[in-house]
């Protein structure tokens, strides 16, 4: 299946194989949007923007590390828009997994 611009029926799929490692920030979200599929499940924070939540065009939304489709965009990162007020955090345990690409 080739890589669609937009996916209602796309999900988390692939959980890292590189658990985190020491001090991680991480987002649990549940029900947020991204090219109109609904996700839920933790993610690795995008450092090179935002580490925390802020508004864009209107939504509030969050940079994560993460691909859709196995295609990262030249931001580097997907932006997830966020519906229940999560709020990332830090993680000093190791190995915790989190979902690093979106796709069906």
């Amino acid at each position: 299946m080739r890589k669609p611009h937009t996916d209602i029926h796309a999900i988390p799929q692939k959980i890292s194989e590189v658990f985190t490692i020491g001090n991680a920030r991480l987002i649990s979200v549940n029900d947020a949007y991204v090219r109109n599929a609904k996700v839920s499940g933790t993610f690795l924070l995008f450092e090179d923007h935002h580490s925390i939540p802020y508004v864009y065009r209107g939504k509030l939304v969050i940079d994560v590390d993460c691909e859709w489709y196995q295609w990262r965009p030249d931001r580097g990162c997907i932006r997830l828009i966020l519906k229940n007020g999560e709020y990332p955090y830090n993680s000093t345990f190791p190995k915790i997994p989190y979902f690093t690409n979106i796709e069906r």
